[in-house]
């Protein structure tokens, strides 16, 4: 890992104060600012904000970053943070309790247009709350909206629910339901930090017109079916589909 930092650190009476610390590690530039009490060692408390015009991660990309943070009594707090991404913007704020190893918030996402593949997206807005709980070797994570509404093509989805955990390596999806214009679907399986996907679904009373065009086929009315999704980010297909009662 290469990291270089330029800027300004000062230290007094126990307070360590960092002003403009231009800060890149492995090509990535951000800048970081605040101040961290550490006289007494069994209450130190710390106030910053790490702020980058631009963080890229492969093709996942953010701009006009802005996390400010704060640190006291084993609590991290993560107020209004926000950044801009896929021509929308997302808002956060989040409260980490690093004794109990447990992650809660929420974050609201407007107008973000997620791709599906080289030539489709999924338009995002809404609130999630979030909740992460640490596990021996995994972090369990929990994720619910009664505000949200993600539009694909005619598809309007929204009340999204999810469970699973992650395990350093994948997120393993217990459950995802969510409700559509007409219908519900619910899926399972899990989801690569290298992009891959293997997901089972069901879709039950839905809509058929669009699903029907994913398989090359034309049609209307409404059906329930169980589906298999395989692929990565970048390009997902259907590669198995079941018309169930």
């Amino acid at each position: 890992m290469d990291v270089y930092s330029d800027g300004y650190i000062s230290a007094e009476d126990g307070v360590i104060y960092v002003r403009e610390l231009n800060t890149i590690v492995n090509g990535q530039s951000f800048f970081l600012f605040g101040e961290a009490d550490l006289l007494e060692s069994d209450n130190v408390s710390a106030k910053w904000k790490l702020t980058a015009p631009i963080l890229q991660w492969d093709d996942f990309v953010l701009k006009d970053v802005v996390f400010p943070f704060r640190y006291y009594q084993n609590n991290i707090w993560m107020d209004d943070s926000e950044v801009s991404h896929r021509g929308g913007e997302i808002k956060a704020h989040v409260i980490y309790d690093s004794a109990e190893g447990v992650l809660t918030g929420f974050a609201k996402v407007n107008n973000v247009d997620q791709p599906l593949g080289d030539d489709d997206s999924v338009l995002v807005n809404g609130t999630l709350g979030i909740l992460i709980r640490k596990g021996v070797n995994t972090a369990f994570v929990y994720i619910a909206a009664d505000t949200f509404g993600a539009k694909w093509r005619d598809m309007t989805f929204s009340n999204l629910s999810m469970d699973g955990d992650f395990d350093g390596e994948k997120i393993n999806i217990t459950h995802i339901s969510a409700s559509a214009d007409q219908g519900d679907i619910a899926l399972t399986g899990a989801v690569g930090l290298d992009g891959s996907l293997n997901l089972n679904g069901r879709m039950a009373e839905f809509t058929i017109d669009q699903f029907l065009k994913e398989v090359d086929e034309n049609g209307k009315g409404l059906c329930s079916v169980a589906f298999l999704v395989e692929g990565n980010r970048k390009g997902a297909g259907i590669c198995r589909s079941t018309a169930v009662p």
